[in-house]
């Protein structure tokens, strides 16, 4: 005879969900750390050494707080495993192989963050997912992403600053993200651009809105305020800074309490912001544990049926690791490239440098460095080819750069962009003004990815992985063109652009047919 509870519910077919979902669950969140390892390891190596995103080693210890603060709604929340989550879990394997395959890490990442969402969808259901959904999606804050706002950033700050400077009457010379004073000179640098302030200002702020608030549209607002303050703040505080150093003849504001003002004025606004936010806080109901509640298993979900779904997913989470161990290229596996650089139209070659200065392009298979002449016209070419990337071996990467940043000798003044006329077609190509004490000059570039070209990255990118899954030419090269100017630039325009129409087949036929050997 079956038995039946006080409250009428059969009790004989009830059986807790946990533990039958607690061990696949956690062994498949495991699995997706040891399989995406190399990209987990990745964002470890990045918060380590990167002063912007060091906040990431605190994501993953708060969100495991914020699930445990939830534990008693969590036991009681109905557990139905989803097997469409499946599919899921595939297609982010699949984008995580594609973005290992061409060297995106960001994307590996985020699918790495993505697929632990998953596997909680899969295994715990809709249900779950919804509750944890803040846990869960507070976790994509440990993606170091956000290095693409710097130079828009430091733009805004040396607008701002300069723009406060006028206001006050103090006369000021900008160039770029350079400006001069009377009483000395001032460059915004990647430091100076307040991306690590509107990070971890973005990061707290979401975490602060979701434990204050129960409006969706509070949250909104005040993640809103999270993004505008640190954005504002900065360029106060450039200013500032700034106006300390003009103030002082330059005695105070340039060694470490450059640093220790700038984190002090970013606590200072951080504490503004929450305790003004503090005013509008919401109560929250208090949570009474109830034992009968506990999440149970239905007659229809047998624990056979939970641990089917969760060997599939484990199954299926290590196969793009796997594939990408038999698919990935190997940096370096050609290691002799010969690439003559041609000679047409009047453009001959000059044993004499135009200049001393280079681009950083490293893991390159090749970089030839060739100044050209024809009539009163001198350009130099710059070549960075690969035959093969890989790690440690990219064409697309924040390393590579015109000029490191604190460079002791240059200075990249501007930077923007414009059309050249690339075999009668428009293009448009990154540009960049370079200045030395000896040496001004006017430089454009961009890539060129089997046989395409573009000064986009991120379509860059998009041509490497069309090769690599496609077949074709998996080759690939910066292409940097410098000439020397005064203060106007419109006459090395003119010789780029000249030289550009007259060489450019003939480099890209030199780039299509040149010789790798293993």
């Amino acid at each position: 005879m079956d038995s039946v509870s006080a409250q009428g519910r059969d009790t004989t077919t009830d059986t807790r969900a946990w533990p039958f979902l607690a061990w696949p669950t956690g062994l498949a969140l495991l699995l997706v750390l040891l399989a995406y390892w190399p990209s987990v390891a990745g964002m470890v190596r990045i918060w380590t050494v990167s002063e912007t995103f060091a906040h990431g080693f605190l994501i993953a210890p708060i969100s495991l707080w914020l699930i445990w603060r939830e534990r008693h709604a969590i036991a009681e929340t109905p557990v139905r495993p989803a097997p469409w989550g499946l599919l899921v879990i595939l297609v982010l394997g699949g984008v995580w192989l594609l973005a290992r395959l061409i060297g995106v890490n960001v994307v590996q990442q985020l699918a790495v963050v993505a697929s632990l969402v998953a596997v909680v969808y899969t295994l715990l259901g809709w249900a779950m997912l919804k509750r944890l959904s803040f846990p869960l999606g507070f976790l994509f804050f440990a993606v170091p992403i956000g290095k693409e706002l710097i130079p828009p950033l430091m733009d805004f700050t040396a607008d701002f600053t300069v723009f406060m400077i006028e206001l006050t009457g103090i006369p000021v010379y900008r160039e770029g993200t350079f400006f001069e004073l009377p009483t000395g000179n001032w460059s915004v640098v990647e430091g100076c651009s307040g991306v690590r302030y509107l990070i971890a200002s973005v990061s707290l702020g979401t975490l602060y809105a979701y434990l204050t608030y129960r409006s969706l549209a509070k949250r909104l607002v005040f993640v809103l305020v999270a993004i505008v303050m640190p954005i504002l703040a900065n360029g106060l505080r450039a200013f500032m800074i700034v106006m300390i150093a003009h103030f002082s003849d330059m005695k105070l504001a340039l060694g470490v309490d450059h640093f220790i003002y700038g984190w002090v004025f970013f606590g200072l606004v951080i504490f503004i912001m929450f305790y003004v936010g503090s005013f509008w806080r919401d109560e929250f109901p208090a949570h009474s544990p109830d034992p009968d509640r506990v999440a149970r298993l239905s007659p229809a979900q047998k624990p056979a049926y939970l641990w089917l779904t969760a060997l599939v997913a484990l199954a299926l989470l290590p196969w793009p690791w796997l594939e990408s161990r038999a698919v990935e290229p190997v940096a370096g596996e050609a290691t002799t490239v010969r690439l003559e650089l041609p000679e047409a139209k009047g453009w001959r070659k000059r044993g004499e440098s135009l200049t001393q200065w280079r681009p950083t392009y490293h893991g390159a298979t090749l970089e030839i460095e060739q100044t050209y002449t024809k009539d009163n016209a001198v350009v130099s070419l710059y070549l960075a080819y690969y035959a093969r990337q890989g790690e440690g071996a990219e064409l697309i990467n924040d390393a590579n750069v015109l000029i490191p940043e604190k460079h002791p000798v240059w200075q990249q003044k501007k930077r923007g962009k414009r059309i050249l006329r690339l075999g009668g077609e428009p293009l448009e190509v990154a540009t960049a003004l370079l200045r030395s004490p000896a040496q001004s000059l006017y430089v454009v570039h961009w890539y060129w990815v089997g046989g395409e070209m573009t000064a986009n990255p991120v379509l860059a990118k998009l041509y490497q992985a069309k090769h690599t899954l496609f077949g074709g030419d998996s080759a690939a090269a910066a292409l940097v063109i410098a000439a020397e100017m005064d203060e106007d630039p419109r006459p090395a325009v003119v010789a780029i652009q000249q030289f550009v129409d007259d060489m450019l087949p003939a480099i890209a036929q030199s780039l299509r047919t040149r010789e790798a050997h293993d």
